[in-house]
């Protein structure tokens, strides 16, 4: 089963931005899903959604960022180190967490300049990054 969090972020500035945040029970995991243009703020607000309760984010087999329905992603540096921060309290709670990314290339590129050197905890969880939500889902069935 499913649970959606009370959270569906439209922003009132650019109405053609969403993201839902999904809690999955089997197995336990989360999934924050962007269709459109995302911006920083609304991002860091559906992230910290996800991890806001410590012992939830312990019970996590996976977290799912699907980017494949974004558009533009708009993120500055400032921004990363606030997700960072957020993601730094995830891992003490779940350091062995494993996180799957769907994005297409043009966001991979960006998001991997954000996060490497923004994101040394992540050293110790399992990251994979698909192009497509098909090869992620796939991947996460073999775990």
């Amino acid at each position: 089963a499913t649970n959606h969090l009370p959270i569906n972020i439209r922003s009132g500035i650019n109405q053609g931005m969403s993201l839902q945040v999904k809690l999955g029970d089997q197995p336990p995991h989360a999934e924050l899903i962007g269709t459109g243009e995302v911006l920083a703020a609304d991002l860091v607000a559906a992230v910290k959604q996800i991890f806001s309760d410590p012992a939830r984010t312990a019970t996590f087999s996976y977290v799912l960022y699907d980017y494949t329905g974004v558009v533009q992603f708009q993120m500055g540096q400032r921004d990363v180190y606030e997700l960072c921060e957020v993601e730094w309290v995830a891992a003490q709670a779940r350091p062995d967490l494993v996180l799957c990314i769907a994005a297409p290339d043009n966001l991979l590129a960006s998001l991997e300049r954000l996060w490497g050197a923004h994101a040394p905890f992540k050293k110790t969880w399992t990251i994979q990054v698909f192009h497509v939500r098909a090869e992620a889902d796939a991947w996460l069935k073999t775990r």
